[in-house]
């Protein structure tokens, strides 16, 4: 009579994991949450830096670096810096976050600030 043993879970955070051996799972590339980054050297999902949607272990030392940001935020040296207030799309220049779309309903005026 064959023997069945019930899959181990997907790590924590993870969409879509491979079985290991009979107790373990390793989740696979691009399948962490949004929020969530594969770390390299155990294949699990570990949390983004904030404002974050995606990120990597560039280095394989498990500092995670950030692919893409959420809304209203730039990716700027691997971190996500804020886009001036009403401002849908910005880029760093000088060191500042400077508006280059705003929200709907918004208009960009001369200073590059968006106004309701």
């Amino acid at each position: 009579m064959p023997i069945f043993f019930e899959s181990p879970a997907c790590p924590t955070n993870c969409k879509e994991c491979k079985v290991k051996d009979a107790r373990n799972t390793e989740c696979n590339v691009n399948k962490c949450d949004v929020g969530y980054g594969l770390k390299d050297s155990n294949k699990t999902c570990i949390q983004c830096p904030t404002h974050c949607q995606t990120c990597t272990d560039v280095k394989k030392d498990g500092v995670m670096v950030c692919d893409t940001c959420s809304f209203y935020y730039q990716l700027n040296d691997g971190q996500c810096a804020a886009c001036p207030p009403n401002c849908l799309e910005c880029s760093e220049s000088n060191g500042a976050m400077v508006c280059s779309k705003c929200q709907s309903h918004h208009v960009m005026m001369d200073d590059k600030s968006c106004k309701g």
